[in-house]
């Protein structure tokens, strides 16, 4: 628990001095509203994985997290898999 602690009282501090600096100057509020949604996970996550307990089931809570988990790796993918401009790559 110390270690989670610890990173994250290190990625807190520095994500904002992070974007500031792998921002492109006239998309750097972008970029930074794009980090703020972050913390809607924080307030929703609760919220839905209550209402999925309370209405379903734990197993069925564990299934629709994988399959979300696994989407997301599949957008990473796809990200990835992107051809990258001249202006991306820098």
């Amino acid at each position: 628990m110390m270690v989670l602690s610890l990173s994250e009282a290190i990625m807190f501090t520095n994500i904002n001095v992070y974007i500031d600096r792998l921002a492109p100057d006239n998309l750097k509020a972008s970029y930074f509203g794009a980090a703020g949604l972050c913390s809607l996970g924080y307030a929703l996550a609760p919220i839905l994985g209550g209402l999925i307990l309370d209405f379903y089931s734990g197993m069925m809570l564990f299934i629709i997290m994988t399959l979300v988990s696994i989407t997301a790796l599949g957008f990473y993918r796809i990200a990835e898999l992107k051809p990258k401009t001249t202006a991306e790559a820098i």
